[in-house]
Parts: structure tokens; sequence; C-alpha cells
């Protein structure tokens, strides 16, 4: 992104005092750790979004292993439904799973290996699906299952700091019109 268009989203970040701040972050990103929040709002004010975006992604790198746990709460499982999502959840969820077969031969393939990693991790999977196919997120989903319970910390970190780079550069784009609300459905 040029780091000039999204100056006016940067800024309206940047504006918003510290409570609705660290309240208003985890939704927006949905990554439910107010720590995460915390963090990244110390770090302000962002001089621009790239500084916003390494913020954002280094607050990421330092969530303990059990902020990471934390951070599934809430998380369907890839292929489910986005029934009760609206707004700019909504629109963000149907983006990230727009390459999602969903073929009962493709989910089944997909909730077999959910149903695995959940045995194993005791969470549901998490990954940056947007632009993923079925087979690319089965397969990840293989590949993890043999990590150990800290290196898919790890993992998921990774997979943290990629969302949370594509939902901030959604939120700020959407925040450069002024008449964009910051927090909607």
């Amino acid at each position: 992104m040029n780091t000039s268009i999204g100056l006016h989203g940067v800024k309206r970040l940047n504006d918003l005092p510290r409570d609705e701040f660290i309240k208003a972050m985890p939704g927006l990103c949905h990554l439910p750790v107010e720590d995460w929040a915390i963090d990244v709002e110390r770090q302000r004010p962002f001089t621009d979004f790239d500084d916003l975006i390494g913020k954002a992604r280094s607050a990421v790198t330092a969530l303990s292993d059990a902020n990471v746990v934390a951070s599934h709460v809430g998380l369907r499982r890839l292929g489910s439904r986005h029934d009760g999502f609206t707004g700019r959840r909504l629109r963000w969820a149907k983006q990230e799973s727009a390459l999602m077969d969903r073929d009962d031969e493709a989910l089944q393939a997909l909730n077999e290996a959910q149903d695995a990693y959940e045995a194993k991790f005791g969470h549901v999977f998490l990954i940056s699906a947007t632009g993923l196919t079925n087979d690319e997120m089965v397969a990840a989903l293989r590949a993890r299952l043999t990590n150990s319970s800290e290196a898919e910390c790890d993992a998921v970190r990774e997979e943290l700091r990629k969302l949370v780079a594509i939902r901030l550069t959604r939120l700020v784009e959407e925040l450069e019109d002024p008449e964009a609300a910051l927090t909607e459905g």
C-alpha cells in the first residue's frame, strides 16, 4: 500500500482515545487478546501505514503462548457458514474464504483434518485463509499436525501476523472514507 493513501485512516486510529483503541482493535482485527491491543496502543502514534503494520505485527510476535491460545476464542472452523456475521466482519469473512470449495467432498476432507488438529491441540485451526484453496488448507493442517505445542504456537503467531496485516490494510483503506464508521457490525 502506498503509505500516503492510508494517512487519513492511520490518523483516525492515532486519534482514538486510549480506552476506545484498546476496546476496538481486538474486534477490528478479530484478535481477541487485550494484551495485543495494549501493546499496539502503547506504540502510538503511528507515523504511517507501514509503521502501524510493523508495530501490530511486532505485538503479535511478543504474545505469550497463553495469549496465542486465547486468540482462538470465538473462531469458527474453516468451512463454516458466516451466519450471524454482519457489516465489516461479513465482508471480510467472505473475502478471506473466497476460494473455498463448498462441495461435500472438499468440506469432508477439511473437517476430518480439523478434527485431528483439534484433538491434538485442543482448539480450532487458525490460518490466514485469504487466497487459499481447500486443498492448500488441508495440506497446511496436515503439515502442522506434526508440530509440537511450542512449534504450533510459533506457527499460529506467524498466521496472526499475516491476518493482522491483511485486516489492518482493509480497515485503513475503509477508514480513508471520512464517513466510514470505525466500528460496525
